[in-house]
């Protein structure tokens, strides 16, 4: 749904903040080591260490402006890296290897599971022989060992803290009753959907659905089966609508259904097919449930506010027509 796409991506803010960090922090430790290796006649390595920071500082720089390049990390940062690995490890031997497990961390703190995945066994496989080229196969073991292990907890680590991030988001922008959307998103929904239009003309069309009689329901029945009229039709609305429209619980029983490339003529016929389906199905054992529906299509001149009130007057027209309606 069009939804995650204007919902707040919480992994992607945290990789920004990581970005800039690590960034800084490559500043202040792998600088002095590129200022001493050139120093030192290990021109090559300075000259790679020194650009890995250059690199990083631009790219967090970048990120901060809004320029966000997921491709520069893995595609000249890693490659850059593991340069710099195998240098260490020609002119320093094992103390290369303690440069290994920041860079892999690196992998899963600036880039998606994914392509840290890729950056970390690409790691692997160049820098595994450099340790069995200079170490007793002893030390080359455990060295091995401990970079694997390293890298497993790492993803695990990284996949974990990705499934909570997404668990949170869900929780942020979904109605936990009904699984549909709430009014955290509504906003930026009607707003992205009022520029679509306006760039590419494609038709869209505004249900406002409100339950009839909802509060006798609660009163006379209970909360329980209150809250079970509004899952059954809340599954009904999923059921008469498609992925790319975006459906929300905006108040205690009143719904709203942002539907994509449809027409005025669309929109009646979906807000009818729910309003009978609901009439139909006998949620509450003799008791009768129904709702009302205000339908409007967008206009070149409209704003989402515009948009959002002449479907609410045209919903208050169908519960003042006698409700059942739509209007």
């Amino acid at each position: 749904m069009q939804l995650h796409r204007q919902a707040v991506d919480f992994s992607t803010d945290i990789r920004i903040q990581s970005t800039s960090l690590i960034a800084l922090t490559s500043l202040l430790i792998l600088t002095p080591f590129a200022l001493n290796s050139l120093l030192e006649s290990r021109t090559l390595i300075g000259i790679v260490a020194l650009g890995i920071v250059a690199i990083q500082a631009i790219h967090a720089w970048e990120i901060q402006r809004g320029n966000s390049r997921p491709w520069v990390v893995l595609f000249v940062l890693t490659p850059c890296m593991i340069t710099f690995l195998v240098l260490c490890f020609h002119t320093q031997g094992i103390i290369a290897a303690l440069w290994t497990y920041p860079a892999i961390l690196f992998y899963y703190c600036t880039m998606a599971d994914r392509k840290a995945w890729l950056a970390n066994a690409a790691t692997l496989a160049c820098v595994t022989p450099q340790v069995w080229a200079i170490l007793e196969p002893e030390l080359a073991s455990r060295v091995t060992a401990t970079l694997i292990a390293v890298s497993v907890l790492s993803a695990i680590s990284a996949r974990a803290t990705t499934i909570y991030q997404r668990s949170m988001e869900d929780r942020v922008i979904s109605d936990p009753l009904t699984g549909l959307l709430n009014r955290t998103v509504l906003t930026a929904t009607l707003n992205a959907a009022v520029e679509h239009y306006r760039r590419l003309g494609t038709p869209m069309t505004l249900l406002l659905l409100d339950l009839d009689h909802f509060k006798q329901v609660n009163d006379t029945y209970g909360h329980e089966a209150g809250d079970k009229v509004l899952v059954e039709f809340s599954n009904i609305i999923k059921e008469s609508t498609r992925l790319s429209d975006s459906c929300f619980r905006i108040g205690g029983e009143e719904f709203l259904c942002l539907l994509h490339g449809a027409n005025l003529e669309s929109g009646k016929h979906i807000a009818n097919k729910i309003r009978l389906q609901l009439q139909n199905k006998e949620i509450i054992p003799g008791h009768a449930t129904t709702t009302s529906i205000g339908v409007a299509s967008i206009c070149s001149d409209d704003t989402w506010q515009s948009w959002n009130s002449r479907a609410d007057k045209r919903l208050y027209k169908a519960k003042h027509s006698g409700r059942n309606k739509v209007a």
